[in-house]
């Protein structure tokens, strides 16, 4: 009997490797996977089916984007501008090649993650298809919440202070929009941007007077799937990792790789640092206000604080205040100006704050934080509260090994 039991549980576990490799595959490893022949990780068939799907998707896509920029060039009209939006029709090919293959990307690994083979797979001809519910019981105060979450940068504070489905929702579509906002700043093309932000206000238009008048909230198929902002950092975390990992296998200095074994190792890593801050980080007096600390440039009166304070529970939110605070500074030492659309990025981390200020202030910012990482082993821990809250942990190691 019991023999029975870990034999399923033993299944059970190398299924879920199998289709999350089967997942992984799609995310440009599908060349490492097909190489590892001897790997029984990857050698799996479910996998091998969906790497070599992975091979024909990713091979078709860059056939594709040289095919069009080679031959491209001779038809005149893609060099178009349309009016108003100066967008080209070439940009707005592009664009649509690059958001078609990322959405078979994501469709197809999301499917190979449910064990779904690859002959079985079929895109759904409502997928993309709007959807609208009716919700008699939502009063004034529910549909001035409900708007405010289609706000850029106000979502986080909705979907962080009155979480619902709806505004979780919201929080999904938004996190992805705003992803690829910081894309298309950082790489210049404002262009694109603008246009996404046209097509996106007209449909804030429409969704919002069908949520006025007729009391109907606009949704589609399609957001079910997207992890929402944590969930997706988590990830792309776990994803670095397993591909580093997934290479010591590869080349034999590693025996097996999990994604889901990364993933909760992760977690408990988080869920520790959050408890030692908690046990450790315990007064809560600041001088003025807690908001202040996200303001760049005024922020930098906490900077005494952050040195001296070891008790403070706002001591890792200052540090990425203070972070954000020298990436505006080195935006206008580089630009020599602060009119530049890339300081735009800087209000994602700090309504991101600003929505976890109450429930949860030792709130790790994506990226600011691991920046603030960066900086504290490059300094070698001289003003380290990460490492306060390592040498905790090794005395509570220490301590339980004694016992």
């Amino acid at each position: 009997m019991c023999y029975d039991v870990q034999k399923l549980i033993n299944e059970s576990a190398m299924d879920k490797k199998v289709r999350v490799n089967a997942a992984i595959s799609y995310l440009f490893l599908w060349e490492l996977f097909l190489l590892a022949k001897s790997n029984p990780n990857f050698n799996h068939p479910f996998i091998r089916g969906h790497s070599k799907n992975a091979t024909k998707i990713h091979i078709s896509f860059f056939l594709t984007i040289f095919a069009y920029k080679y031959f491209g060039w001779s038809f005149n009209f893609l060099n178009f501008q349309i009016p108003v939006m100066q967008l080209s029709i070439n940009t707005i090919v592009t664009t649509v090649l690059f958001l078609g293959f990322t959405f078979l990307i994501l469709r197809w690994a999301y499917k190979a993650n449910s064990w779904t083979q690859v002959d079985d797979i079929k895109i759904r001809k409502d997928y993309l298809k709007m959807e609208s519910e009716l919700l008699t019981w939502m009063n004034e105060t529910s549909k001035m919440i409900y708007i405010a979450s289609y706000i850029p940068f106000i979502w986080l504070i909705v979907a962080g202070k009155h979480p619902s489905v709806i505004n979780r929702y919201w929080s999904k579509i938004w996190w992805v929009f705003s992803i690829i906002m910081i894309l298309l700043i950082v790489s210049g093309h404002n262009d694109i941007l603008l246009a996404l932000t046209f097509l996106y206000i007209c449909y804030v238009v429409y969704a919002w007077l069908m949520m006025i008048i007729h009391t109907r909230v606009i949704y589609n198929l399609f957001t079910e799937s997207i992890p929402n902002l944590e969930t997706a950092y988590v990830n792309c975390r776990t994803w670095i990792s397993y591909l580093a990992e997934s290479i010591k296998v590869i080349f034999g200095k590693k025996e097996e790789v999990s994604f889901e074994d990364l993933k909760n190792r992760i977690i408990r890593k988080e869920a520790k640092f959050s408890e030692l801050a908690r046990n450790n980080f315990t007064n809560p007096r600041i001088p003025l206000s807690n908001k202040i600390i996200f303001i760049p440039g005024l922020n930098i009166i906490y900077l005494p604080k952050y040195i001296i304070d070891k008790k403070s529970i706002y001591t890792i939110a200052i540090a990425q205040g203070l972070i954000i605070t020298a990436i505006l500074i080195a935006i206008y030492y580089l630009s020599q100006s602060f009119s530049t659309n890339i300081q735009m990025i800087l209000l994602f981390p700090i309504f991101l704050w600003l929505a976890n200020i109450d429930n949860n202030p030792f709130y790790k910012i994506p990226v600011i934080f691991e920046i603030y990482v960066l900086l504290d082993n490059l300094t070698f821990g001289i003003f380290s509260k990460v490492k306060f809250l390592k040498e905790k942990k090794n005395e509570v190691k220490e301590v339980s090994f004694k016992f």
